[in-house]
C-alpha cells in the first residue's frame, strides 16, 4: 500500500518539513546523543507531565511517553505537522498519553495547565534574544523545570 504524498512548496514550507523531505530525521543540537543525555539528566518518572515546544511530528513526545510513562502535551504551529503527529500518536496507541496541539510557543499563556518539565529541543536556537526571552517567560509560568538541549553544552565523546 502506498501513501499519497503532497507536493512540498519549498518557498513556504517550514524548515523542519523541508529537512524531513530531504531525509533529515533529527533537528537537534548534538543529534540523538544529546537528546538521550538530556532525557537521562531529566530523570523523568511515570505520571509526570511534559510540555514540548515546537513538537513537529511528535517523535520525541511519543518516545517520552513510551519510555518513561509520562504524559506529554506538544505545541506545534504548523497544522500539517500537527496532523502528521496526531496520526503517529494514534498508530502508537498513545492518544491518552500524548497530545499535540496547534499553537504558538510565543503565547504559552493560552495553556492553563502546569507541567513538571518543558522540553525545548532546538527551538531556542532559532530565535532572536527577544524571542528567547518571551518563550522563557512562558516556560517559567508553565513548569517547575525546563529541559533545553538548545542551551546544553554537549560534547560527544569519540
Amino acid at each position: 500500500m502506498t501513501q499519497a504524498r503532497t507536493q512540498l512548496n519549498f518557498k513556504t514550507a517550514p524548515g523542519h518539513q523541508v529537512l524531513a523531505a530531504a531525509g533529515k530525521k533529527a533537528l537537534r543540537p548534538g543529534g540523538y546523543a544529546a537528546t538521550e543525555q538530556l532525557f537521562a539528566w531529566a530523570n523523568f518518572q511515570p505520571g509526570e507531565t511534559v510540555l514540548e515546544l515546537a513538537a513537529s511530528f511528535g517523535y520525541s513526545a511519543i518516545a517520552l511517553a513510551q519510555r518513561y510513562g509520562v504524559r506529554v502535551v506538544g505545541v506545534e504551529k504548523n497544522p500539517e505537522s500537527v496532523i502528521r503527529a496526531q496520526a503517529s500518536i494514534a498508530t502508537a496507541e498513545l492518544t491518552q498519553e500524548v497530545q499535540i496541539i496547534q499553537g504558538d510557543i510565543f503565547h504559552l499563556e493560552q495553556i492553563s495547565e502546569q507541567f513538571d518539565y518543558v522540553l525545548a529541543e532546538a527551538i531556542l536556537t532559532m530565535q532572536s534574544d527577544v524571542g528567547k526571552a518571551k518563550i522563557l517567560t512562558g516556560i517559567c509560568d508553565r513548569s517547575s523545570q525546563a529541559v533545553n538541549s538548545s542551551a546544553m553544552n554537549y560534547e560527544s565523546k569519540a
